[in-house]
């Protein structure tokens, strides 16, 4: 009797717990949601930024002054963030590679133009770039600084890259200094692990001298503000 009395109790407690554990449940995939859209805003409000898309515009319009001829070309972009510098290469009928080292940001480009990304820590792994065979141009704008040691890109990018284009902020100290600075990793256009550079203007070249086939070739600066943020 009290065997079937225990069993009773338990089957009427039952169908009061389905509710509960629904009701819990979809709390969850609402708390999931939530998050993914706060996550999706903090990287546009990042990037979409005036302070952002400014420098975004005086960079691909320094890569317009170059007259390069980029049609059909295959081009590997390095730290794409959200694919701001992207579009150029499509406009131009590239075969365009993006790689970006945070996996929600890879997943933008990628929704955004239907193309293919690679996530990858250029600062950890730089040599998984060699994985993707060989391009005419390695595209590197505003990416170096945010390196703790932008050497190993480079060094990588000499190798699978006919022409790199970079463009890098610098400090205006004198002599060579990579100049390793904190910054902040969770904000999505900073530093993937926390640690970015502010190199001396010959750190880039002496770099690129020490891989290059050729010697690289200098174009005019950006303005005062964008060198020194």
């Amino acid at each position: 009797m009290n065997r079937h009395t225990t069993n009773s109790a338990e089957t009427d407690q039952r169908p009061r717990r389905v509710p509960f554990l629904r009701a819990c449940a979809g709390r969850v995939a609402l708390l999931k949601r939530g998050l993914a859209v706060l996550q999706d805003w903090k990287i546009y409000a990042e990037f979409f930024s005036p302070d952002c898309q400014q420098h975004s515009v005086a960079r691909l319009q320094h890569l317009a002054s170059l007259g390069l001829d980029l049609t059909g070309k295959r081009v590997l972009e390095v730290g794409a963030g959200i694919g701001d510098h992207s579009v150029f290469y499509l406009h131009h009928n590239c075969e365009v590679l993006p790689v970006e080292g945070r996996a929600e940001q890879a997943k933008q480009i990628s929704e955004r133009f239907g193309i293919e990304v690679k996530v990858v820590d250029l600062d950890r792994e730089p040599e998984k770039l060699e994985h993707f065979g060989r391009f005419d141009f390695v595209h590197c704008y505003g990416v170096l600084y945010h390196l703790s040691d932008p050497g190993r890109l480079l060094s990588c990018a000499s190798r699978i890259a006919d022409c790199l284009l970079l463009e890098t902020c610098v400090s205006l100290d004198d002599g060579f200094g990579i100049n390793r600075t904190p910054e902040m990793k969770y904000a999505p256009s900073q530093a993937l692990n926390g640690e970015g550079c502010r190199p001396t203007r010959t750190v880039p070249l002496c770099l690129c001298y020490q891989d290059a086939a050729a010697p690289p070739r200098l174009s005019h600066r950006l303005d005062d503000a964008e060198q020194q943020r």
